[in-house]
């Protein structure tokens, strides 16, 4: 067993905070880089009778007050 499984984590919620971990551990200049990249994207298709009907991505930025509050 995985040592982030046994502490009771989900793979994505371990990515997550090590992905944090490292954007916090960045020098400032690095910081602003990184701060362009982050963010989500989902990516939904819409099915009907079997077939894909239509795509749609939707992108959310993350800003500070965000991070705050997550």
């Amino acid at each position: 067993m995985t040592y982030w499984r046994s502490a009771g984590l989900s793979y994505m919620r371990f990515s997550a905070i090590c992905a944090q971990s490292l954007r916090n551990s960045l020098r400032e200049d690095f910081k602003a880089i990184a701060a362009k990249r982050s963010g989500k994207q989902i990516k939904l298709t819409f099915w009907k009778d079997g077939k894909p009907i239509s795509k749609h991505i939707a992108n959310r930025s993350r800003t500070p007050s965000s991070e705050k509050e997550a």
